[in-house]
């Protein structure tokens, strides 16, 4: 059974549809509902699956949106980057700033 059989949906469904299906099986699953229920070890399990599904579909929309970023990233100047983080994070005064300098410098440093 693939994540979205698991989440009760088809695999063209938008980001919203994703979510609520995900939302609403949650709800139905959580083993909160089943205290007391011979039921409730088989509702983990399946709140575990569709964990998992939901998190899988995350991850493969997000690994198929990051050659658009590349592509994105490689046709605009770096410098433009730059001097967007530059501009946007406040300087907190000690030559670097409040930005993104540990995943790159923005040359605030």
């Amino acid at each position: 059974m693939n994540s979205y059989e698991i989440l009760g949906i088809n695999e063209n469904a938008d980001e919203k549809q994703i979510r609520n299906a995900y939302l609403l099986a949650v709800k139905k699953y959580h083993p909160d509902r089943y205290k007391d229920n011979p039921l409730k070890d088989l509702a983990e399990e399946k709140l575990k699956q569709i964990n998992m599904a939901y998190d899988e579909i995350l991850v493969t929309a997000i690994e198929n949106a990051i050659p658009q970023y590349k592509k994105e990233y490689s046709t605009t100047s770096r410098r433009k980057y730059e001097e967007r983080a530059y501009t946007t994070y406040s300087n907190s005064g000690d030559g670097c700033c409040d930005c993104c300098c540990e995943i790159f410098c923005c040359g605030c440093c």
